[in-house]
């Protein structure tokens, strides 16, 4: 969790609200309300983080009342890059992330693969994430884009052990499994779509519009 201005609660309850590119990741149903799950950005495809602190943001709406996390990833531009590491436990993560001109507009996109056996038995955890952005100029002054973002997460815990396990009473190993422990962990599907239409009316103003929609299970 994160604790902003003495909230203590940050991405896993109410105290602070993220959104990505406008979109809101606070889930409003969930085992602590406002969780958050950074885990479906791609790193390489974010440009910035802007913090805004202070309670009750009407900039952005619910669950943030120490504050938000707004995330901004690439628009436009012209780049590459890719980075592939791996660890322990069969861990193993790629990802990469590309800007470049294609047609008469410019697209930006970014993948990542990430896999992990974890290092007590019966855990594991996989997560994929594909996301991309195609903008065009209408006229202009006048830019439209669409972007869209896929996530899946599936993992295998293992779960809660006794009191006496975690003691490590005649021996027991307290990050062990219990063995009456079976089929416990998760399951993540996540999906956003947006529209972008945006005009420049004067050297000192602009007007953005978009609608966007998501699903998460």
């Amino acid at each position: 969790t994160i604790s902003i201005r003495g909230f203590s609660s940050g991405a896993h309850g109410g105290d602070l609200g993220m959104v990505v590119d406008g979109i809101p990741l606070n889930e409003a149903m969930s085992h602590a309300d406002g969780y958050s799950d950074l885990n479906i950005l791609v790193p390489l495809e974010i440009d910035r983080f802007e913090v805004f602190r202070g309670p009750v943001s009407a900039l952005y709406g619910n669950f943030n009342r120490g504050g938000v996390l707004a995330v901004a990833t690439r628009r436009g531009g012209e780049y590459g890059a890719f980075d592939l590491s791996g660890g322990s436990f069969g861990t193993l993560d790629a990802q990469g992330a590309v800007g470049t001109k294609l047609g008469p507009g410019r697209f930006n996109g970014a993948f990542q693969a990430y896999k992990t056996d974890g290092f007590r038995p019966g855990f594991d955890y996989e997560r994929g994430t594909v996301a991309g952005r195609y903008s065009i100029d209408l006229a202009p002054g006048t830019e439209m884009s669409v972007s869209a973002r896929v996530h899946t997460g599936d993992w295998n815990s293992a779960g809660n052990v006794t009191k006496a396990q975690f003691e490590g009473v005649g021996g027991a190993d307290p990050y062990s499994r219990d063995p009456r422990v079976v089929d416990d962990g998760g399951l993540k599907r996540y999906s956003a779509a947006r529209v972008d239409l945006n005009h420049v009316l004067s050297p000192g103003l602009k007007l953005l519009t978009f609608a966007y929609g998501n699903v998460q299970d």
